[in-house]
């Protein structure tokens, strides 16, 4: 539905509901209301620069913690 490859989606969410069908496109977050001190976005930044690199052809298999 969003019109591009699924190798290359990731999905940022604190709530497992929100990819139940794809969790191995998934990070999990904690949530960040009212937590003016949260830099958990931040801190993954390179691990999500990793992920953009050319040699990652399926961020799913980087991501999916069940292989």
């Amino acid at each position: 539905q969003l019109g591009r490859p699924l190798n290359d989606i990731i999905i940022l969410d604190n709530s497992p509901a929100s990819y139940i069908f794809h969790p191995q496109h998934a990070i999990p977050i904690s949530s960040w209301f009212s937590d003016a001190h949260d830099n958990e976005l931040l801190d993954i930044i390179p691990f999500l620069e990793d992920l953009a690199k050319d040699n990652v052809d399926d961020v799913g298999l980087v991501l999916d913690i069940n292989l």
